[in-house]
């Protein structure tokens, strides 16, 4: 899969007003690795499909995609690690199972894996993010809002700015819901 650059997803977001299940700027898994700018629209928009339809599950388990596919063997091999491994996992191969089971279109999966993680390492950046990631997948904005503060908090340099924007993108869709409507 090439390379994906994470202002592209924002820039993409803001310009198509994408709801906020489709923006996952936030989530860091460490098989995915991202391009500089500049980038080329054809190669990110083929990646974000590719990305997007891995948590589409098939009618028929033989429809299942490549992608698809790989990411639940990932996933697979990290869940019986951590059963059998009686340390458990570390903080990155615990975000990495939070990040594979978000891919999947499990939200509710992610948040608990993610959730007893930072318990564990309250101060990993990639736990942080993409449990805000995860909870903004669930639609729980508030819950979304907190993590992504931390993840601001945590991040090196290079991530600050893109935090920095999924967290406002967060508090102005929790604004929004907030907000009473308006006349028609």
């Amino acid at each position: 899969m090439k390379r994906i650059h994470r202002s592209w997803l924002f820039a993409l977001a803001v310009v198509a007003g994408m709801p906020a299940p489709d923006l996952r700027a936030g989530l860091h898994y460490s098989a995915e690795s991202y391009a500089e700018l500049p980038s080329q629209w054809r190669g990110f928009l083929l990646d974000q499909r590719t990305l997007r339809n891995i948590a589409v599950v098939p009618k028929i388990s033989e429809d299942e995609s490549p992608a698809r596919r790989r990411y639940l063997e990932e996933a697979a091999k990290l869940e019986k690690q951590a059963r059998l491994n009686a340390a458990g996992l570390s903080a990155d191969e615990r975000s990495d199972l939070g990040a594979l089971y978000i891919r999947l279109g499990q939200p509710a999966k992610a948040v608990e894996v993610l959730r007893a993680a930072q318990r564990v390492h309250p101060n990993h950046f990639y736990i942080a993010a993409n449990l805000g990631t995860a909870w903004q997948l669930q639609g729980n904005l508030a819950q979304a809002a907190d993590a992504l503060h931390e993840a601001v908090r945590l991040a090196p340099g290079k991530f600050h700015a893109a935090e920095t924007l999924h967290l406002k993108l967060v508090q102005a869709r929790l604004l929004q819901l907030r907000r009473p409507a308006g006349p028609p």
